[in-house]
């Protein structure tokens, strides 16, 4: 059984204990990422351990639902080996970093927001489309909340009610953006355009992300009635 050193005093836990303990960790608490965050600063021992875990691919798939499928399969293609999730997290992690600054600027700053939000619909896309949707969600001030208001009894964060606003704006111009770029593809003739794709287009503009209409779309064919005609996603 391999054995690494958890600190000077020569205290000794098996790498397997570990990979139990993670094992453990539910990639929907709050507290796994905290937990492993903590854990990345024991030192170099216990980060090898915690980097190369699986849970990362867990954490990733739980967080991240959009992406850029270009940008997604270079980031497959780039980290390699066992601690490929835990980099491809962190790399998402810091494009969030990215858009929410850029958001937060568009909000404060009336110059330059055209520029700014041009970053995030042809650049940032759909890979930072989460995290604008957790923007979205920010606690509002108490007496704002209604009866069945998702965040309980979360302390408001400061300015909740712009940063809601400018962020489901921001979801907007990027699935437009999306949309007729799309578009133009398929008038030009673009083979890999598919129909599916060209219809969904249209639920861009009510501020829907393709990969929501395909999840939609695949939730309601589940209850398709028997007998009906067959749907198909192209």
């Amino acid at each position: 059984m391999q054995r690494l050193t958890l600190n000077s005093s020569g205290v000794h836990l098996p790498v397997e204990l570990y990979n139990h303990i993670f094992g453990s960790f539910s990639p929907q608490s709050p507290w796994t990422i905290q937990t492993l965050l903590s854990l990345l600063a024991v030192n170099s021992y216990v980060r090898a351990i915690v980097s190369s875990h699986p849970i990362w691919r867990s954490l990733y798939n739980e967080r991240y639902t959009h992406h850029v499928p270009a940008n997604e399969q270079r980031r497959l293609s780039q980290w390699s080996g066992s601690d490929r999730w835990y980099h491809m997290y962190f790399e998402r992690v810091a494009l969030d970093r990215r858009a929410l600054r850029l958001l937060d600027e568009i909000r404060t700053q009336i110059p330059g927001r055209i520029s700014r939000a041009s970053v995030l619909a042809r650049e940032l896309s759909f890979d930072v489309w989460d995290a604008l949707g957790d923007e979205m969600t920010a606690p509002l001030p108490t007496y704002f909340r209604s009866t069945y208001d998702e965040n309980g009894d979360l302390p408001p964060a400061p300015h909740a009610m712009p940063r809601r606003f400018w962020a489901k704006t921001a979801q907007g111009i990027i699935a437009r953006y999306w949309a007729v770029t799309m578009w133009r593809r398929l008038y030009a003739g673009d083979p890999t355009v598919s129909t599916t794709e060209a219809l969904a287009g249209w639920s861009a503009f009510y501020g829907w992300s393709p990969q929501e209409v395909r999840r939609i779309f695949c939730y309601c064919r589940g209850y398709r009635p028997p007998n009906s005609i067959a749907i198909h996603l192209d």
